[in-house]
C-alpha cells in the first residue's frame, strides 16, 4: 500500500499559503491609543517593544489548511493497494490448460493468459499475442518480489528476433500445446506509375512484373499515366518516373507509402542516411532506400532501362522488385526452448496486475468543502465585529 501523487508538480500551488499570512498582516485589528495619566511620568525615551501579532489565529490556520488541501486536490492523490499474491504463472495461448495445470506450479498462484490486459485463464484464450513484448510489459508491471513461470507450446509465434532480457529470472516451462498455422502472405503492393514521355520500354517492363505478382487477376491493375496528378488513396508504392524537383504534393501524398524515383528526379532536403537495398552481381548498388517521413523514398541508382538495368530482363525481377518493394517481415516463430528470456541488468518493480488504485480527490473534495462553509462562519460571525 503505498499513496502516490499522479501530479506531483501541482505541490507548487502551495506557494499561495503566503497570501493569507500577508492579508492577516495587512489587515489586523485597528488599535486604538488611550492615555492613562500614570504614564506621563514614563520616560519618554523607553519605548515599547513591538511585536509581530497575528490576530483570528483559529481563521488563519483554518485559511491555510484549505489552501493545502487544494493543492493536494490537484497533485490527484491516490491509494494503491497491490494484489497479495506473490506467484503468477503466465500462459502463452496456444498452450493446453490441462497440460499446464499438470506442472509442479506453486500453489495459490495467480493464473493469466500471456495476452493484451492479461485476462484470467478463466476465460476463453484470446488469439495470436506478441509474445517477447507481453513478457516485457508483464515484467514491468509486477512486483520485484513476484516470481514469475510462463508455460508456453513448443512453437512460439509473435517473438522478436532476439530473446528478451527481463527483470527478474523467469521459470521457463514448455507445456503441450497447438504449433502456430504459417503465417499468410502479405499482398503484393498496388504500383501506381507517373512517367514522361519515351518510358515506354520501361513501363512495358514494370507492368508486365507487377502483373506477374497477380496471375489470378485478384487485384486491379497497376495505375500508370503519362500525367504529373497524383495517383488515388488506394496505391502503396508510386513510381515517379519525371525528371527534375520532385513536387511537395507528391511527397506529402507518399507519406506512409514508398516512393520510387529514377536517378534524373531529385528530392529536396531527404536525409542522408541511405542503405543499399539491390546490388547486381559485381556488387555495384543500382538501389538505395531511406525514411521520407513516415514512408520510404527509394533511389535507383540506374534508368529504369533494359539497356542500362539488364536487371530487367531475367527471369526473377519480379519477385526481386517485389522484395525491394515490400521487404519481408522478419521471422516471428521459434522454438520455445531457445527463446527462454535472459536476465538484464535492471530490476523490474512494479505495482502488480488489478491493483486497487482509489482516488482521494472525492474525500478531498468533500473535506475541502466543509472546511470553507467552517471558515466562512468564523469569518462572518457577530462576535468577531463587537467592539
Amino acid at each position: 500500500m503505498n499513496l502516490t501523487l499522479l501530479s506531483a508538480g501541482a505541490l507548487a500551488a502551495l506557494a499561495a499559503l503566503a497570501v493569507p499570512l500577508l492579508i492577516h498582516l495587512v489587515r489586523r485589528s485597528a488599535q486604538r491609543p488611550v492615555d492613562f495619566a500614570a504614564l506621563r511620568w514614563i520616560s519618554t525615551r523607553q519605548r515599547p517593544q513591538r511585536r509581530l501579532v497575528l490576530d483570528e489565529k483559529l481563521l488563519l490556520g483554518l485559511r491555510l489548511l484549505v489552501l493545502a488541501l487544494l493543492a493536494l486536490f490537484l497533485a490527484q492523490p491516490v491509494w494503491r493497494e497491490a494484489p497479495s499474491a506473490q506467484a503468477w504463472v503466465a500462459v502463452v495461448p496456444g498452450v493446453e490448460l490441462a497440460s499446464a495445470q499438470a506442472l509442479a506450479l506453486p500453489e495459490e498462484a495467480e493464473w493469466r493468459w500471456l495476452a493484451p490486459g492479461f485476462p484470467p485463464v478463466g476465460i476463453t484464450p484470446p488469439g495470436p499475442v506478441h509474445v517477447s513484448s507481453l513478457l516485457r510489459e508483464l515484467d514491468a508491471r509486477l512486483p520485484a518480489s513476484a516470481s514469475l513461470v510462463v508455460v508456453t507450446p513448443a512453437m512460439l509465434e509473435g517473438v522478436d528476433g532476439e530473446r528478451p532480457g527481463l527483470g527478474r529470472s523467469i521459470d521457463w516451462r514448455v507445456a503441450a500445446g497447438a504449433v502456430p498455422a504459417a503465417r499468410a502472405v502479405p499482398a503484393a503492393p498496388r504500383l501506381a506509375i507517373r512517367h514522361a514521355a519515351g518510358s515506354g520500354d520501361a513501363i512495358r517492363y514494370l507492368d508486365a512484373a507487377v502483373r506477374a505478382w497477380n496471375p489470378r487477376q485478384e487485384m486491379p491493375p497497376p495505375d500508370i499515366a503519362a500525367t504529373l496528378a497524383l495517383p488515388g488513396a488506394g496505391a502503396d508504392v508510386l513510381f515517379w518516373m519525371h525528371p527534375g524537383t520532385v513536387p511537395g504534393a507528391v511527397l506529402v501524398w507518399a507519406a506512409g507509402r514508398t516512393l520510387v524515383i529514377e536517378p534524373g528526379a531529385d528530392v529536396e532536403g531527404a536525409p542522408e542516411r541511405a542503405v543499399v537495398i539491390w546490388r547486381n552481381a559485381d556488387a555495384a548498388p543500382l538501389a538505395t532506400a531511406e525514411p521520407l517521413g513516415n514512408g520510404r523514398l527509394v533511389r535507383l541508382q540506374r534508368p529504369l532501362q533494359p539497356a542500362q538495368l539488364p536487371e530487367m530482363l531475367q527471369p526473377d525481377f519480379p519477385a526481386l522488385l517485389r522484395a525491394l518493394l515490400q521487404p519481408p517481415a522478419a521471422p516471428a516463430v521459434a522454438p520455445a526452448e531457445f527463446h527462454a528470456p535472459l536476465r538484464a541488468a535492471w530490476n523490474a518493480d512494479g505495482e502488480g496486475l488489478d491493483a486497487a488504485v482509489r482516488s482521494l480527490q472525492p474525500w478531498l473534495a468533500l473535506l475541502i468543502a466543509s472546511l470553507l462553509l467552517l471558515e466562512r462562519w468564523l469569518a462572518t460571525r457577530v462576535q468577531r465585529w463587537r467592539p
